[in-house]
């Protein structure tokens, strides 16, 4: 008899119900380590983080044809470790139906895509087996490129199968095999009784079985950095901003092109919906939209639109770097010239990368203003982006735009 995670929905219910997938989590505990006492299946059902997981491994438990159940495992006697996608990764990873969440009708979206619920069971087993590793790892045993086998296969580097841990400092990344997808740990050493959990910010999904499972772009790194914020739903904000510039600046060069540009290579330090609502929310109605753009012209600009643009184009072009900084080039005091000048610690321009023992930030120059990035190494075909939470502005420049640079 199939077990089934206590709280789960059939997919029955999911067809009846399509799109009703939520549940209160009033009663679940938040991501502990003091879980000691539960085993790897009770610690995901009572993290309120992990309900997306809880979720997909129940609808996979009910329709797969694997012979040992997802569920069976996690509560077994053995020792295991799961590199556990938060509710936020499913969002991100699997919101197939942009609603802003992952939910019933997501998996709806899959079934069809893979042309039956066993099919779509059964490929997303091997999906959620390839985040779990036999033998208790602790981030203690965590070193940079430890090759990981799991239970989905073995690592090596032309497999679909297995991850690579890459630890920098105190970060710590993990990318499936044949990939440049990755995920950052974190919430590390969620001990159960039958071994531990990290916490991730992504799905681990390796390219080809992103593109069976149809979830093309987000793991296409065929892509440019343009289509990147384009196709990446938390990048709507900076795509929203790009158009603006470049239907209205009087700079030469569009920053589209400049983006779009496959002669050279690029960093991105893309700021997300959430950083744009934080910073450039104008009309205080909790979101950042064309509005704002409407009020900065209007109530700083004395209604010029190319002047608008123009400010707002060297606010962008301060997060483009015009070479390639992947995760591993960061340093504690990295300054970095971007495309709106060069670095230097009385310049409005360039920007200082800091890593630190629990976080990188970035800093625009002459400014306490910092930006945590939340998430690294996004590839594109010609180079990378990495989301920052929060707008890099300098001080002048927010002054000169009406902002209050927090």
């Amino acid at each position: 008899m199939k077990i089934l995670i206590l709280t789960l929905y059939s997919f029955t219910f999911f067809l009846s119900c399509i799109g009703d997938t939520s549940e209160s989590v009033s009663e679940r505990s938040s991501s502990s380590k003091n879980n000691a006492d539960k085993n790897l299946l009770e610690t995901v059902v009572i993290t309120s983080e992990l309900s997306s997981l809880e979720l997909l491994v129940g609808f996979i438990d009910e329709n797969t044809t694997e012979q040992t159940l997802l569920s069976e495992l996690l509560a077994s006697s053995g020792q295991y470790t799961v590199f556990a996608p938060s509710n936020t990764a499913f969002d991100r990873v699997l919101d197939l139906d942009s609603d802003g969440s992952f939910g019933g009708n997501d998996i709806g979206i899959l079934v069809s895509t893979l042309g039956s619920v066993t099919n779509a069971a059964n490929a997303l087993y091997t999906v959620v087996a390839n985040h779990v590793v036999s033998g208790k790892v602790l981030s203690t045993d965590l070193s940079n490129n430890l090759e990981v086998d799991t239970l989905a296969g073995n690592y090596s580097s032309d497999s679909n199968f297995g991850l690579l841990v890459e630890l920098l400092d105190f970060e710590v990344t993990i990318r499936p095999s044949y990939s440049p997808t990755q995920a950052m740990v974190v919430l590390k050493d969620v001990e159960a009784t039958n071994g531990v959990a990290h916490v991730i910010n992504s799905i681990l999904i390796d390219d080809a079985t992103a593109t069976g499972l149809g979830l093309s772009p987000d793991f296409d790194s065929n892509q440019t950095l343009l289509e990147r914020v384009v196709n990446t739903s938390e990048l709507s904000s900076l795509e929203t901003v790009v158009l603006f510039i470049d239907q209205n600046t009087s700079q030469g060069t569009k920053l589209s092109t400049i983006l779009n540009n496959n002669s050279s290579n690029y960093t991105v330090f893309a700021p997300s919906n959430d950083a744009f609502d934080k910073t450039l929310d104008l009309n205080s109605d909790g979101v950042f939209t064309t509005a704002d753009v409407t009020l900065l012209i209007s109530n700083v600009f004395a209604g010029d639109t190319v002047a608008t643009a123009d400010a707002l184009y060297l606010v962008v072009a301060n997060h483009v770097i015009a070479n390639k900084v992947v995760q591993k080039d960061f340093t504690s005091s990295l300054g970095l010239d971007t495309a709106a000048g060069g670095y230097s610690s009385t310049s409005n321009y360039g920007l200082l990368v800091e890593r630190q023992s629990l976080s990188t930030t970035v800093t625009p120059s002459y400014t306490l203003t910092k930006a945590d990035i939340t998430y690294v190494d996004i590839f594109a075909t010609n180079g990378v982006a990495h989301i920052v939470n929060s707008v890099l502005i300098d001080d002048a420049t927010a002054a000169a735009l009406g902002l209050a640079n927090d």
